[in-house]
């Protein structure tokens, strides 16, 4: 994150300085030294081209480096010594993509490179906003001009109020917080949202009302996106803006849905192709029935707290549901069923499963009936264990397979990585029976394909087994251990 000394909004970058040493583009000391965040991220790409090309040089697939090697710089390579001067404006781009909405604007002070690299206009068609004078300082360099994806974190009216101003062309709009109001909603709708896709809005406070939401339904007549999390909207609100788009994805959250608003909603939601409804305790199977009955065009359906719900609710819903490949019950999955074979038999169709359980669960029902399934997740509460892992093979073009917080142990992982090949995403989070000796198996296991590891709470992982894990394994891209943050190999990058 750089801020020159003196530089201040609307001046020009600084004139060339005098050449210095290795100054080719009239890069002093003193610019360098204000961008030691960027010299750390150079020193991590000069390392990631360096194992790119080594890992790339022994295999046909490229799918490992975003932007192949050739076309970045015939003379680089893993014996080239890196310079903030030598690095190419195609991976300098790349790293300003990192930094803040400010920050890509305050780097084009340092040299003429830079605020050439700065002014390319895919750095300003999508931002991340954080605060409101992180838009203004964008706005008054004149960047707006070209937005089309906004997200706003913890923003006032005032970041509101100025995209509203600009008159944008918005495609996708992102709202954090709860310091906006109304006024400014009907402001943006009015000026920036004829041509939005994907709307957004997630609040905590109570500020944001139906009137707020309501006024994008004359505007947006294209939406396709809807998402609403807010404590004080009503299903009239929402209702409005399904009849006036075509949503095809729908994210709903508030206290105020009952059995009676949802029913109201089904009636507008016969093109949904995908719903995600936080349930609450005023929703009984009667809510599942009207979404059964008008909504049997559901290909992927999340349910969050679907412990007020039956099971017999659930499988009506799902045998209502033909077209439906994804399916997510989570906050405890009502288990057990009377007949849980009846419920995998009406989800063979289904490509993706993810469940929370908190009682045994036949894992050999569900291998063997679903055995369509590329994506399986399963919040175990130590449930799962070994005997039941066995019958993964049933399944064996999986791709995505969580057993979070299972009974698992290294003989588990064993079996999981020399049966299941096509792995990309394994999660073994909070997984306590497994060790290092579970990396071994993953590092001389069947799972070439295998990009996303998570190892988070298992307590007896060591960070000799994860460097021993990552030099056996560059294409693993994300791997999450003891910390917040996922160690992304430096390859992958």
């Amino acid at each position: 994150n750089t801020s020159p000394e003196g530089a201040t909004m609307g001046e020009e970058p600084p004139r060339k300085r005098a050449r210095g040493a290795g100054g080719d583009d009239g890069l002093t000391v003193a610019a360098c030294a204000r961008c030691g965040a960027l010299e750390a991220r150079l020193q991590q790409l000069q390392q990631a081209l360096c194992a790119a090309q080594q890992h790339t040089a022994g295999s046909s697939d490229c799918t490992a480096a975003s932007v192949p090697l050739a076309t970045v710089s015939p003379s680089f390579g893993p014996n080239h010594e890196y310079t903030i001067q030598s690095l190419p404006p195609e991976l300098l781009l790349r790293v300003f993509l990192e930094l803040a909405p400010a920050d890509r604007v305050t780097v084009q002070y340092v040299c003429h490179k830079w605020k050439d690299v700065g002014r390319n206009p895919v750095l300003w068609r999508a931002l991340k906003v954080f605060e409101d004078f992180q838009l203004a300082m964008v706005a008054k360099a004149g960047y707006l001009e070209n937005l089309n994806h906004v997200s706003l974190y913890l923003v006032s009216d005032l970041s509101l109020h100025l995209l509203a101003k600009m008159r944008l062309r918005l495609i996708t709009l992102q709202i954090f917080g709860d310091k906006i109001s109304d006024k400014s909603m009907q402001e943006l709708a009015d000026s920036c949202c004829a041509d939005l896709h994907e709307l957004s809005i997630i609040t905590t406070g109570k500020a944001v009302t139906d009137a707020g939401i309501s006024c994008f339904a004359p505007a947006c007549r294209n939406l396709r996106k809807l998402t609403l999390r807010c404590e004080n909207v009503s299903h009239a609100a929402v209702t409005l803006l399904l009849a006036s788009a075509p949503i095809r994805h729908l994210d709903l959250r508030s206290p105020l849905l009952n059995d009676s608003s949802v029913m109201h909603l089904s009636r507008f939601c016969t093109e949904l192709k995908h719903l995600d409804l936080d349930c609450n305790e005023e929703m009984t199977d009667v809510t599942l029935q009207h979404l059964g009955r008008c909504c049997s065009s559901f290909r992927s359906l999340r349910l969050e707290n679907s412990s007020f719900f039956t099971a017999d609710g659930i499988l009506r819903l799902v045998e209502l549901s033909p077209n439906l490949t994804q399916l997510s019950l989570s906050r405890y999955f009502p288990v057990p069923f009377d007949n849980f074979s009846e419920f995998a038999d009406v989800c063979k169709n289904l490509l993706s499963l993810s469940l929370e359980i908190e009682d045994e669960i036949p894992l050999q029902i569900i291998a063997n009936a679903c055995s369509r399934l590329t994506q399986l997740e399963l919040q175990c509460n130590g449930y799962i264990k070994d005997d039941q892992v066995r019958h993964l093979p049933g399944v064996m073009q999986l791709r995505v397979l969580h057993l979070d917080e299972s009974d698992i142990t290294d003989e588990g992982v064993r079996f999981i990585t020399s049966s299941c090949t096509e792995l990309q995403d394994l999660s073994l989070y909070g997984c306590k029976g497994i060790s290092d000796t579970s990396l071994l198996y993953i590092a001389t296991g069947s799972v070439p394909h295998l990009r996303k590891l998570d190892l988070n709470a298992c307590k007896h992982i060591t960070s000799f087994g994860t460097t021993f894990l990552q030099e056996r394994c560059p294409y693993i891209a994300e791997l999450w251990t003891q910390g917040n943050s996922p160690q992304r190999h430096d390859a992958a990058m």
